[in-house]
C-alpha cells in the first residue's frame, strides 16, 4: 500500500512542470486591454491611448502636448516598453513639436513572446527643447540680377535655385543648408526686398513655417515679391533681397523624461477577446 502512495506521489511531482506549462501556454491571438494614461510635466503632457500586448508585440499611441513657447524634439528610440523581464525601444524618427502645439506617434516593440502580461510601462526619453528666438545671424544682402549664386552667413550656405523677374513680381527660390553644431532656424516669413530707392516691401507670402535644421539638414523656400509699377519696374531694375533675421541658431538643451504606467483593463479585455 505504501509503496503504491509512494508511487502516485511520484507521479504527481514528476507531472507537476508538465501542468504548469499547459497553464502558462498563451495563444498567440489574445490581446490585452489597458486603460488610457496621463502623465504631466512642467514642459509637456504625455497622453498614451490604444495600449494593448499580445504575447509577441507591445504597442500604444502616444500623444505629446507641448505646454511652452518654444520647440521640443521628442526622440522615440530613446523610449523603452519596461517590462519585468527588460526593456525594448522602439524605432522611430525624431519628432518636432511646436510651441503649444501636439503630435502623436505609434510606437511598437517585437522581438519577444513574452509581451502578453498584465503590467508594464513605458518610458519617455529623448526629450529636448530648443528656443524658438535663438541667436540671430547675419546674412549680407543679395542682388538680383544675381552677381553670384551662393554666399555663407555664419552656419548656413544659401544658394539660389531660381528667378523670375516681371514688372510687378518677382519670384524665385533659395536651398539653405545648416552646417553648424546646435540647431539652425529658417524663417522664410522675414525676408523683404529693397529697391533701388531705398524702399523696402515685405515678402507677399507669410505662410512658411519655422524650420529647425540639424547639422547637414537643408530647406528649401520660394520667394514672392509684389512691388506696384508706379514705385517700379521690378523686370529691369535692380533690387536686394533683405533676409533681416530668417536665419538664427538655438541650442539643443536635454529636458528630464518621465514614466507612464499602464493599468490593466480585464473588462475591455474579456469584450475583445470574445
Amino acid at each position: 500500500m505504501k509503496k503504491n502512495i509512494v508511487y502516485l506521489l511520484l507521479l504527481l511531482v514528476a507531472a507537476t512542470p508538465v501542468l504548469a506549462q499547459k497553464e502558462k501556454k498563451v495563444d498567440p491571438k489574445h490581446v490585452n486591454l489597458f486603460k488610457d494614461a496621463k502623465v504631466e510635466t512642467d514642459d509637456y503632457i504625455v497622453e498614451v491611448v490604444d495600449i494593448i500586448n499580445r504575447m509577441e508585440e507591445a504597442k500604444c499611441k502616444v500623444k505629446i502636448t507641448n505646454k511652452t513657447n518654444d520647440y521640443l524634439i521628442w526622440n522615440p528610440s530613446e523610449s523603452a516598453f519596461k517590462f519585468e523581464f527588460g526593456e525594448f525601444k522602439p524605432k522611430e524618427k525624431e519628432v518636432v513639436i511646436k510651441p503649444n502645439d501636439k503630435e502623436s506617434k505609434v510606437l511598437n516593440v517585437v522581438g519577444d513572446t513574452r509581451f502578453h502580461v498584465q503590467s508594464f510601462s513605458l518610458d519617455i526619453k529623448g526629450m529636448s527643447k530648443v528656443a524658438s528666438t535663438g541667436t540671430m545671424v547675419m546674412a549680407p544682402d543679395f542682388q538680383l540680377p544675381a552677381s553670384m549664386n551662393d554666399f555663407t552667413a555664419g552656419p548656413f550656405k544659401v544658394s539660389l535655385l531660381a528667378v523670375d523677374k516681371k514688372t510687378d513680381l518677382t519670384a524665385g527660390s533659395f536651398r539653405v543648408t545648416y552646417t553648424g553644431n546646435d540647431i539652425g532656424l529658417v524663417d522664410a516669413n522675414k525676408i523683404a526686398v529693397r529697391t533701388e530707392k531705398e524702399q523696402e516691401f515685405a515678402s507677399a507670402r507669410t505662410d512658411y513655417k519655422l524650420q529647425l535644421l540639424k547639422k547637414g539638414d537643408d530647406d528649401k523656400f520660394n520667394f514672392y515679391f509684389k512691388v506696384p509699377a508706379s514705385h517700379v519696374d521690378m523686370q529691369f531694375a535692380t533690387l536686394w533681397i533683405i533676409f533681416r533675421n530668417a536665419f538664427q541658431e538655438s541650442k539643443k538643451v536635454a529636458i528630464a523624461g518621465t514614466n507612464v504606467p499602464f493599468e490593466f483593463d480585464a473588462g475591455l479585455t474579456d469584450a475583445k477577446n470574445k
